[in-house]
């Protein structure tokens, strides 16, 4: 008959959806807490799923070999899989507790991969997660922080299970010498060096003496707070208009409205969590919102860490990725000459050409009446440069720049525009966006500007500059 200790686990087992038969990786350090954990598995999953025992040897300490050895020895006499790994840390000179942790983390995907498992399983404790609540509020104010570790969350293709994650360590340390196991005391454990160890010595016992469930309150602080997170996020993601938002293999955009402007600080999460499982800092989910409502910067940028960046373009904000490489988000247009009659791509907005009058379009296609002199051909279209300017009725003129900042085109579209020039090196059209004021010429002879898929508010775009 099973204690209550294996009915718990068992029933985060359970809870886990797990596959019959699959392969499930159980970290053991050889402490009281692993060696109870691999004890429970080997009683309640072993009959159902496939163990593969996965160590790490630090490095750190004279008995890290003694301890190896001896997690071997156990698993040839279980007959369970063995996976170990040696961490080379001469290079670390500082966050050790960190590093190691990560190198950790690191060695299970590689072991989850090789083993093609389902999850990850490791001992956390009741009392882990109250120093984990701790340090996360010492170190933070965010929400997420007060949350501490899941009981069961992804990792990377499969599953990260803490199904001890409610249990006190008494109640371990208890099972283990019901059962007489036998463990190794970790040395390092001992020395208030690291955060974790001055809280679990000094902070925790005090809070026990002001109550003896206090350990006990803050591990289920933590289990409130994600609960609560989750219907929160719920309820947040019915802000988001489906009808506004555009997702990517990079990323998301979406048209930001004043109706939004009082819910920022819960739409920005909600659209986050689309493309993050962790969450937006405080911090940076105040900058974005900072962004968002400057009036006076209509565009922007703002990091979000994690390689993701909120790109702020008048009235849509991007999340997306930040590229390693700025030079593959633009690449210059090479000048070309252009040839009457003939279809040419536009970066990203569709395509355009020069055509005769009576050349004949589908109703999609807008055309404009320009007018060229024998002089004034062949045409070429090259990249816009800043002293390119538009011709203005009256011998007045516009900057190129002007016209793509009135007409709200994004900083990273600016660079791929395009401009007509004619032989002798007027500037007729920015493609796509504005067409210059011709002086009547009797010599000139029509010819049609055509764009084809461009963008709406073409009356905005194509002002009668002709005479």
């Amino acid at each position: 008959m099973m204690d209550q200790l294996e009915q718990q686990v068992q029933a985060r087992l359970q809870a886990a959806r797990l596959f019959p038969g699959a392969t499930l990786i159980v970290a053991v350090s050889t402490g009281v807490d692993s060696m109870v954990l691999l004890h429970l598995l080997e009683r309640v999953a072993q009959p159902h799923f496939r163990l593969v025992v996965a160590h790490v040897n630090h490095q750190l300490r004279p008995s890290s070999e003694t301890e190896e050895r001896f997690l071997r020895r156990y698993c040839g006499a279980h007959h369970l899989p063995l996976a170990v790994w040696h961490w080379d840390h001469e290079d670390v000179s500082q966050g050790m507790e960190d590093q190691a942790r990560g190198a950790r983390y690191q060695f299970f995907h590689r072991v989850l991969d090789q083993e093609h498992a389902q999850a990850v399983v490791t001992a956390h404790h009741q009392n882990d997660q109250a120093e984990t609540v701790l340090m996360k509020l010492i170190r933070s104010g965010d929400v997420g922080a007060g949350q501490g570790m899941q009981a069961q969350r992804q990792f990377f293709a499969g599953q990260l299970l803490r199904p001890l994650l409610a249990v006190p360590k008494q109640t371990l340390v208890k099972y283990a010498r019901d059962y007489h196991l036998t463990w190794f005391e970790d040395a390092t454990n001992l020395a208030d060096g690291v955060m974790r160890n001055r809280i679990r010595h000094h902070v925790l016992p005090a809070l026990q003496q002001e109550n003896a469930q206090a350990t006990a309150h803050l591990a289920q602080f933590a289990t409130n707070l994600q609960r609560l997170e989750k219907q929160y996020a719920l309820l947040a993601d019915r802000l988001i208009d489906p009808n506004r938002l555009h997702e990517r293999s990079n990323g998301l955009a979406y048209q930001v409205t004043a109706a939004d402007q009082p819910v920022l600080e819960s739409l920005l999460p909600a659209l986050w969590h689309r493309i993050q499982v962790k969450p937006l800092s405080t911090t940076k989910l105040q900058a974005a919102c900072r962004l968002i409502q400057n009036r006076s910067k209509p565009q922007g940028e703002i990091d979000l860490g994690q390689g993701w960046q909120l790109q702020k373009r008048y009235r849509w904000i991007q999340l997306q990725k930040k590229s390693a490489n700025l030079a593959e988000n633009f690449q210059a247009s090479e000048p070309f000459m252009v040839v009457l009659n003939h279809w040419y791509e536009l970066p990203g907005q569709g395509q355009f050409g020069v055509f005769s009058p009576e050349h004949s379009f589908p109703s999609d296609v807008h055309t404009q009446s320009v007018w060229f002199t024998e002089q004034q051909l062949p045409l070429h279209v090259r990249p816009w440069q800043a002293d390119d300017r538009i011709a203005l009725p009256d011998n007045h003129s516009q900057r190129i720049r002007r016209v793509l900042i009135n007409q709200k085109v994004p900083l990273e579209q600016r660079q791929h525009c395009l401009v007509l020039e004619t032989a002798t090196q007027f500037v007729v059209a920015l493609i796509g966006f504005k067409v210059s004021y011709q002086v009547y010429d009797a010599r000139a002879h029509k010819y049609l500007l055509a764009i084809k898929n461009e963008r709406k508010n073409d009356e905005r775009r194509y002002p009668n500059h002709f005479v």
